[in-house]
């Protein structure tokens, strides 16, 4: 299959054609690309992650040393200006918020207000104008939007709060604490408690819409938290580890998928996951793409892609380096995979900004991977440069642009191809 499209930047003409790879291959596909065009590229510092987009800023959270780390935003608007060219200095920082601690990626966004749940169970509010703390709750077990309210889980009870003073409009109790944060999908919070229920609760009404037993036992999760339920359209995931599964037995995890309005059990798989990525990260990778459920398998090098609808398998592709979780666009995944020199920088131990990985585009529907390029700018027949990464981030609230921070920490934005 060939498709062809022309960049506003220049007359570039790139052949598409989808080739397959079989499972277990670690190079790069090859003879098949897909396009994406630059718009610019910054040098950060530290270890960052840029995670959101909120008016008209980029926020980026990087790592300060092992136990802190700070947030500061990126002005897009300045920097889209420079029509595809670098800035070769450190962005200009309005402000720094520093967490004292590692910061939990639990956080609920507003125009103009953060909050986010710091390790210690306190929730903290920041005011993204000024970085200026404007207020906190301490006994914080998770934290979720509601419309224009706030929504607070601490200990045996719900808080909806006013995100810019954080007075209390309402507060809701509940029969146990909650063990992970929760979701909020229409009016419906859904939440896994300490007792091993998951309960929905209706937030306009504060009644319990529903509640059943999910688990007997405590659940391994990332950093030894149980894994938060995950919102998919109407339904609600959950996935939970066999008891066995911390003793390193290599037992299948399970995932349940129920109605979020009424908790009806839709269906339910057992899925295979590595003891070692257990012991790390439990199935924190797990994430919703569209109509699919994607799933990190083998140490994070294998992808399971499920149908959300049924549960039932519709590919798996091998090879990867899932360290950042795929972005989907339209009919593709962009994801990380794997070659012979990102294998041997790894195997010297080479610094972590220094080991890039191709970027790959993985057909949704057939599983099948082309390299991602970009072409040239000038000449129709000079030739493109393949995009390489060492970490893969995604804003949502951008559609069609992607962030990569490639190698000495440049974060690069490129506009995506056709969907």
């Amino acid at each position: 299959m060939a498709d062809s499209f022309r960049w506003w930047l220049g007359a570039v003409l790139i052949a598409l054609v989808v080739t397959g790879c079989p499972q277990h291959r670690t190079n790069t596909p090859s003879g098949s690309t897909q396009g994406a065009q630059i718009l610019w590229s910054v040098q950060l510092e530290g270890d960052p992650w840029p995670w959101a987009v909120v008016d008209g800023n980029l926020l980026v959270w990087t790592y300060r040393f092992a136990h802190a780390g700070f947030l500061y935003p990126i002005k897009l608007e300045s920097y889209s200006a420079l029509g595809g060219k670098s800035n070769w200095s450190v962005p200009v920082r309005p402000w720094l918020w520093s967490t004292q601690s590692p910061w939990s990626f639990n956080a609920v966004v507003f125009k103009t207000v953060l909050g986010a749940w710091v390790k210690g169970n306190v929730a903290r509010s920041l005011r993204l104008d000024t970085g200026q703390e404007a207020w906190s709750i301490p006994l914080c077990h998770g934290l979720a939007r509601f419309g224009k309210w706030l929504v607070v889980a601490s200990e045996s009870r719900l808080l909806l709060l006013d995100p810019r003073t954080g007075r209390t409009h309402k507060e809701i109790s509940m029969a146990s604490p909650l063990a992970a944060p929760p979701i909020v999908q229409d009016h419906i919070l859904v939440g896994l408690q300490e007792d091993g229920h998951l309960v929905g609760v209706n937030l306009s009404t504060g009644t319990q819409a529903w509640r059943y037993r999910a688990w007997r036992h405590k659940i391994s999760g990332a950093a030894g938290q149980p894994d938060r339920p995950l919102a998919a359209g109407d339904l609600v995931v959950l996935p939970y580890l066999p008891a066995d599964s911390a003793k390193g037995t290599g037992a299948a995890a399970i995932l349940e998928a129920r109605r979020i309005r009424t908790g009806k059990l839709v269906w339910r798989r057992s899925v295979s996951a590595a003891p070692s990525g257990i012991k790390t990260s439990g199935l924190a990778g797990l994430r919703v793409a569209g109509d699919l459920l994607l799933l990190p398998q083998k140490n994070k090098t294998c992808l399971l892609a499920l149908n959300l609808a049924n549960g039932e398998p519709r590919f798996r592709r091998c090879g990867l380096h899932l360290s950042s979780a795929p972005v989907r666009h339209g009919k593709w995944l962009y994801l990380l995979g794997t070659d012979k020199r990102s294998t041997a920088a790894l195997s010297r131990g080479d610094p972590w900004s220094t080991v890039d990985f191709p970027l790959l585009a993985v057909h949704t529907r057939t599983g099948r991977a082309r390299a991602v390029e970009r072409p040239g700018r000038r000449r129709r027949r000079q030739r493109t440069h393949l995009l390489r990464a060492v970490r893969l981030q995604t804003t949502p609230q951008v559609t069609g642009v992607l962030y990569l921070l490639q190698r000495q920490r440049f974060l690069t934005a490129f506009r995506l191809g056709p969907k």
